[in-house]
């Protein structure tokens, strides 16, 4: 979800500078018919639409992916706007307090990802329930209407006319208009009908159900309506003589009375922009030849500057050879470095991975990258590495930059030296975790447990608090975010080095909110009970 989120929002930030130019152009072109604004909006829905776009030396757009599709699991998160001012003023901030620290359990520019791609799924859903609800609401208005032609309705509950429909759109008229009035109405709707309008005004709703977030896309959507009004009304009088262009705006100024219910329907075409519209059908005149040319030349400018992106700029990432071997590989999430050996101490453990801390000469390498994991899942590690041993990792020369970072693709990990003992293991451990070794033991000890994906607690994450004076006090939802995730290896290290009854211990299931999985149906208790075997009797 959060990736879909941040693709959405990638796209919406691309679009905006092509909404931002259609918007300049309705202005400036005003003379030119309406109908090549439609085609521009056509083009702003299909940038909205489409996850890909063509890239080209002439795109006037800054960014093709201003927000990594990797940034919540960077190490150094930032942005890549295109525009300088707004890269140097905003990712120190992100630097300063968005970026993984090695004291807590989470990312807090993942909390603020799937905080706000929540937030916008809840908005796509308002959005289609007010769509659905509002059009079942204007259908039982005009249940009780009667049809005096094919597909037009005479309906005594509305006070203005409108197209309801998409795959079958029907005209609705108010009983009371009638003689030339309804002549004009009718023309006016059927025209909306031949130019597939009520289509297009349902795809710039759905489209605005998306992007519900950007105050540009809402722009564009009543812009939209008033533009496709207009043009259908080109339509109408292109070939009307003057006395009828007058009847046709009398029809219009008819009509000009509260439709507040219909404007409340998307789906429903009513009618928008009564003075606009008026304005433009007094000052109607047939455009000239070299004002349709330029109309015609702007579409293809606009269409070459904003529907493409700069070439080699996606993603912020600057331009890394990349062999052959590695085509099929998504790179926007790694660093490629030269050596493909690297060094480190082992901090955590768990079933099917280890933890390492490269040593210091390693450094230069990684950049930010001070943990790195190795997961080793069809490779049989040299003398299975151990907490506080020395390994060397043999690997493909790229990094992902999460948090911790991971290597693409991991060939062989095998163990360079031994931690001399225990003693070490734990000195290595504590180094690391520093906080778990330090906890009062008077009111006793709760280990705290999670997953991102599974039901086995061997490959669950760890955490460790101390209990409350009272026992019916819980610990709060910033101490358990706090809480730095080790492997069930670790922690039962951890806690070997208290002096603490069995007793005096909890072993308690989290639902952290971060996790998409959810534990649903299962036996939570016989779980704990597990896990607790586990640490005690090794079971």
């Amino acid at each position: 979800m959060n990736g879909v989120f941040i693709k959405i929002f990638n796209m919406s930030l691309t679009a905006s500078w092509l909404i931002a130019a259609v918007v300049i152009l309705r202005f400036v072109m005003k003379k030119a018919p309406k109908r090549f604004m439609c085609v521009l909006w056509a083009l702003v829905a299909v940038r909205l639409l489409c996850p890909f776009t063509i890239e080209s030396e002439l795109s006037l757009v800054p960014s093709a992916e201003p927000i990594p599709k990797s940034i919540e699991y960077e190490v150094e998160p930032e942005v890549h706007t295109g525009i300088a001012i707004v890269n140097d003023n905003v990712n120190p901030v992100i630097a300063e307090h968005l970026a993984p620290r090695t004291e807590a359990s989470v990312n807090p520019m993942q909390i603020i990802v799937s905080v706000a791609s929540s937030i916008w799924l809840l908005g796509v859903l308002a959005m289609a329930a007010y769509a659905f609800v509002s059009w079942f609401r204007l259908k039982r208005r005009v249940a009780a209407s009667i049809e005096t032609e094919k597909n037009v309705y005479l309906c005594d509950g509305i006070e203005s006319p409108f197209v309801l429909g998409v795959i079958r759109p029907v005209i609705y008229v108010p009983s009371g208009i009638n003689g030339q009035t309804l002549e004009n109405v009718l023309l006016h709707e059927r025209a909306h009908i031949k130019r597939k309008d009520h289509i297009w005004k349902t795809l710039g709703y759905a489209l605005l159900v998306v992007y519900w977030f950007n105050p540009l896309c809402w722009a564009a959507y009543i812009l939209l309506g008033r533009d496709i009004e207009m043009a259908c009304d080109e339509k109408v009088i292109r070939d009307m003589e003057r006395t009828e262009v007058a009847d046709y705006m009398q029809a219009l100024l008819d009509c000009a009375v509260s439709r507040r219910r219909i404007a409340a329907c998307p789906l429903a075409f009513g009618e928008v922009g009564i003075k606009e519209r008026a304005k433009s059908i007094l000052n109607y005149k047939k455009p000239a030849f070299w004002i349709v040319i330029v109309a015609v030349l702007s579409c293809i400018a606009v269409g070459i500057f904003f529907m493409t992106d700069p070439p080699g700029e996606k993603n912020g990432t600057d331009d890394t050879d990349i062999s052959d071997s590695d085509a099929n590989v998504d790179s926007d999430y790694y660093i490629y470095v030269e050596k493909s050996r690297l060094e480190g101490k082992v901090v955590d453990k768990g079933t099917d991975y280890i933890v390492i801390e490269p040593l210091p000469h390693e450094t230069d390498v990684l950049k930010s990258a001070d943990r790195i994991a190795v997961y080793w899942k069809n490779l049989k590690p040299d003398l299975n590495p151990e907490i506080g041993d020395t390994v060397a990792v043999e690997y493909d020369g790229r990094i992902l930059e999460s948090y911790p970072a991971r290597f693409g693709e991991t060939y062989s990990v095998s163990v360079m030296e031994r931690a001399s003992g225990e003693d070490e293991k734990i000195a290595q451990i504590r180094k690391s975790l520093s906080k778990y070794f330090e906890l009062p033991t008077d009111t006793g000890l709760t280990v705290y447990f999670w997953t991102f994906g599974g039901s086995d607690y061997k490959n669950f994450y760890y955490g460790l608090l101390c209990d409350k004076d009272d026992p019916s006090t819980s610990h709060s939802f910033q101490e358990k975010m706090e809480m730095k995730g080790t492997s069930l290896e670790t922690m039962i290290t951890i806690l070997s080095t208290y002096n603490i009854s069995e007793n005096d211990v909890a072993f308690k299931f989290w639902q952290n909110p971060l996790s998409s999985y959810g534990m649903f149906g299962e036996d939570i208790s016989a779980i704990e009970e597990k896990v607790r075997a586990e640490f005690y009797h090794g079971e």
